[in-house]
């Protein structure tokens, strides 16, 4: 089934928001508890 598509928007406010303080996508998606490959994408 997968998550409901509101949660995959909010993950990407949260890495967006983190991208925005300058980190590298790697680590932004560490930061908010993804895969760092879902980050580089």
């Amino acid at each position: 089934m997968g998550r409901p598509a509101s949660h995959r928007r909010e993950i990407e406010r949260l890495f967006w928001k983190q991208i925005a303080t300058g980190i590298t996508s790697e680590k932004a998606a560490e930061a908010i508890g993804v895969f760092q490959a879902l980050g580089a994408r």
